[in-house]
């Protein structure tokens, strides 16, 4: 499987953890990234409590079978109260697939990912099961989302793990070990993910920015956490380097990270069709010299300063 480097991130269609959207809009948005030649889909069965899942397959239609969608399990929910619980028990793991194939409306699912640690189950044991489920057909490959390479190492091997999932920008650089050792020792692709923190590195926010409603960042506002002057430097050195070279803070920050060399394909939300190809167009851009220079430096010394990762609920 071919997948482009720029990835759709489902998350904000799901109409949970970033505000209301419209259907209708986030349709468009889809269509808009397959037309810029995205071919990397990656949506949760959480997001939106499988909202998300069935907006993308209406979006993509037909072409979903032409593209690589990932989607992930292991966040559980009620669908009455809404609460959610972690949960990758091999029993739930083949109920979570199948649910998803319908939603998806797929015969197999490209790249079938565990969601995060439920720190309980053995991760043996549920890529055991996944590792049945690719035998029989219904999942090509198996990824792993906030896992940790260096300790997962043997599992990843053993049952030919084909890629990590983790969180990775210009003011949370502290997976890049974590990117490289799976890249290079353990043979699997990298998914960066939260490339843009939550909306944060777009520019397009303020440090008295609010939010409302079932909005992650009511629950972990990211812009405030760690070193928010220095984060906020960096939105400034974006937003500088953007009015020089008449893109946007996000296409910059975007293809800061695709320029790591522990960096595979990054994930980037889009909530319509302006975001969507704007996002796409960052695979043209090439950022002068100076500039990496300046965001490379500002990386470095944001690295593992406790940056807020993102919430699991949705």
């Amino acid at each position: 499987m071919r997948a482009s480097r720029i990835g759709f991130g489902c998350a904000a269609i799901g109409g949970y953890d970033y505000g209301p959207v419209d259907d209708e809009v986030s349709l468009r948005a889809v269509e808009a990234a397959f037309d810029a030649g995205v071919t990397l889909f990656d949506v949760a069965d959480i997001y939106g409590l499988g909202h998300a899942e069935c907006i993308l397959a209406k979006g993509l239609g037909r072409r979903r079978k032409e593209v690589v969608i990932a989607t992930k399990f292991g966040v559980r929910w009620d669908a009455q109260t809404r609460h959610t619980f972690k949960d990758i028990s091999s029993g739930y793991a083949r109920k979570a697939l199948e649910a998803s194939l319908r939603r998806l409306r797929l015969d197999c699912i490209p790249l079938y990912q565990v969601h995060w640690p439920d720190g309980t189950t053995p991760i043996e044991d549920v890529l055991e099961e996944l590792d049945r489920c690719r035998k029989a057909g219904k999942l090509r490959a198996i990824g792993m989302c906030n896992f940790d390479p260096h300790k997962d190492g043997g599992a990843i091997a053993e049952f030919d793990v084909n890629t990590i999932q983790l969180p990775f920008s210009l003011i949370d650089s502290c997976h890049r070990a974590a990117f490289d050792y799976g890249r290079n020792r353990l043979g699997v692709r990298t998914l960066a993910y939260n490339v843009l923190a939550h909306g944060f590195l777009s520019g397009k926010y303020a440090p008295d920015s609010t939010f409302t409603g079932s909005d992650l960042r009511t629950r972990k506002n990211s812009f405030l956490q760690g070193d928010a002057d220095a984060n906020w430097r960096v939105v400034e050195l974006l937003k500088a380097a953007a009015d020089r070279l008449g893109v946007t803070p996000a296409q910059i920050a975007i293809r800061w990270a695709l320029n790591q060399s522990s960096v595979d394909c990054v994930l980037v939300g889009a909530k319509d069709v302006a975001q969507s190809r704007q996002n796409a167009n960052a695979i043209n851009m090439t950022l002068p010299v100076d500039i990496a220079a300046a965001l490379d430096e500002a990386a470095k010394g944001l690295a593992g300063r406790g940056y807020a990762k993102p919430s699991h609920a949705q």
